[in-house]
């Protein structure tokens, strides 16, 4: 794991865990780690000398496998880069294309699941919630919800391992840009996916609550 400017990072235990009202537990990323995190990103002083932006999930929290990047956004007069995926990054898996999804605000992209593909995805305009449920036979995060909020003010990347149900809902007022980079080319002849509806009673989340 690396430091802002290109830095993995696994969330703190402290993150916020609690349960919603279908009972499950769901983990959600700290607000207060986000703004030190964004601060650092951006080059401006926190106060904190040598702080480590490394950070371990407890068990209960994410789901086994999940990894984030949290992206580095350099603005100036000319307008603003930021860099997505790099060979450089500690989890590079590379990846065998990439696409560009859209979804309208309040509208539901879900159940998504792939046998053998890994998705690694960011928000590139807009924001969206994005869910993943964990339901693998073995997994030690079997049964586990976790909530990541994406977009223009909270640039993370996220790593969805194969096996993990996902999907995202579009949030704010208008159009949101999501980019994928896939472990796997599409298969149109035999699709690596199995689909479930948003609200199918397997998976304990409610989109709309």
């Amino acid at each position: 794991m690396r430091a802002p400017g290109g830095a993995w990072w696994n969330w703190a235990s402290r993150g916020e865990s609690f349960r919603s009202r279908l009972g499950q537990e769901r983990t959600r990323v700290p607000e207060a780690e986000v703004l030190l995190g964004f601060l650092s990103a951006h080059g401006l002083q926190t106060g904190l000398k040598n702080v480590s932006m490394t950070m371990a999930y407890s068990p209960a929290e994410l789901i086994d496998s999940v990894r984030m990047k949290f992206l580095r956004v350099l603005p100036d007069e000319r307008g603003q880069l930021m860099e997505l995926y790099s060979g450089n990054d500690e989890l590079f898996i590379g990846f065998a294309h990439s696409y560009l999804t859209t979804v309208y605000p309040g509208v539901v992209k879900a159940w998504h699941l792939h046998g053998d593909q890994i998705d690694t995805m960011a928000v590139v305009s807009g924001s969206l919630k994005l869910v993943l449920y964990d339901r693998r036979d073995g997994s030690k995060s079997h049964g586990r919800v976790n909530e990541f909020f994406l977009g223009e003010h909270n640039p993370l990347m996220v790593q969805i391992p194969a096996g993990i149900f996902h999907g995202f809902m579009g949030l704010g007022t208008r159009e949101t840009l999501v980019i994928n980079f896939p472990s796997a080319p599409y298969r149109r002849e035999a699709p690596d996916e199995y689909r479930l509806a948003p609200d199918h009673p397997s998976i304990p989340y409610d989109w709309w609550r």
